[in-house]
């Protein structure tokens, strides 16, 4: 996901029915140094999805995944209902 608004500006600029040729050397440059920092560093979604993950479930807003035994997954969901909170379980081999 970190890379998708980088080649997205890329993409976009491609696009565009008059495109500069002086920007493009210094665009696909600025593409690739952006990419290659991605490569030493994490981005804002990495960096979500390793404070989501601890040693043995991941949880990401109101669902969490455990692992349970083995391949076998039990995936938590809670949602707030105005008559208080559900939750539901279902286990996943």
């Amino acid at each position: 996901m970190d890379i998708m608004p980088i080649l997205t500006k890329l993409s976009l600029s491609f696009q565009k029915k008059n495109i500069d040729i002086a920007v493009v050397q210094p665009l696909i440059q600025s593409t690739i140094s952006q990419l290659e920092y991605l490569t030493e560093n994490d981005g804002p979604y990495m960096t979500m999805l390793n404070s989501a993950i601890t040693e043995n479930h991941l949880e990401i807003k109101n669902h969490r995944i455990d692992q349970v035994q083995g391949d076998t997954l039990q995936v938590h969901q809670s949602r707030i209902h105005p008559a208080g909170d559900i939750s539901t379980t279902q286990e996943v081999s």
